[in-house]
């Protein structure tokens, strides 16, 4: 048997049973982990999207642990990394409206309410602070997924900055929404047990 015959030949037995394996795997599901998790790194973005300006920014200093035995989620974000394309409007952004010298922090304290292994959706509630409000009962949905280093979780979710009494005047109202869209991404590991 020549040897592109035998290499065909073993191609196209490989190639299903890689198949079949992944499928196997996908079919199974996706386990919650059991230990805590901690977080090691993330990426916060954000945008407003207004009649005259659409404005993108993000920030990645962040920390906070998952607890799946008590099904919490503790999350801090230090607002103060947060940067646009912009020096200006960065100056703007954290005195006049987060404030971070007064508020340096947002944070989310919540519960796991709902985990689907065939998705790795992921539903939870709690009460999210910043700029010194409270937001109870605030919802966030998002997708965790298992990678080498341990999970990713990605969550896309609205603030709206009434709601944390930060006011836009009236004349940056077409440049600025009040509907600020937030995407994180979180990477997660096990928190290693000492002995």
């Amino acid at each position: 048997m020549s040897s592109n015959r035998r290499k065909a030949i073993s191609l196209r037995t490989f190639l299903p049973l890689c198949a079949l394996l992944l499928f196997a795997h996908s079919a199974k599901g996706l386990e919650f982990p059991e230990s805590k998790l901690r977080l090691s790194s993330a990426r916060i973005y954000f945008r407003s999207v207004a009649p005259q300006e659409t404005i993108y920014g993000s920030g990645r200093i962040a920390s906070g642990e998952v607890d799946p035995s008590n099904k919490t989620v503790s999350i801090s974000i230090d607002l103060r990394d947060f940067r646009t394309a912009n020096r200006l409007r960065d100056s703007h952004l954290h005195d006049n409206y987060l404030e971070t010298e007064e508020f340096p922090t947002a944070r989310y304290d919540g519960r796991i309410l709902d985990f689907d292994p065939d998705s790795g959706k992921v539903k939870t509630v709690g009460r999210l602070l910043l700029h010194g409000k409270e937001k109870n009962d605030f919802l966030i949905e998002g997708i965790l997924s298992k990678n080498p280093e341990g999970f990713s979780y990605t969550a896309d979710f609205p603030i709206y900055l009434n709601d944390f009494s930060i006011e836009i005047p009236t004349l940056l109202s077409l440049k600025l929404n009040e509907k600020i869209e937030i995407k994180t991404i979180f990477q997660l590991e096990p928190v290693l047990r000492s002995k």
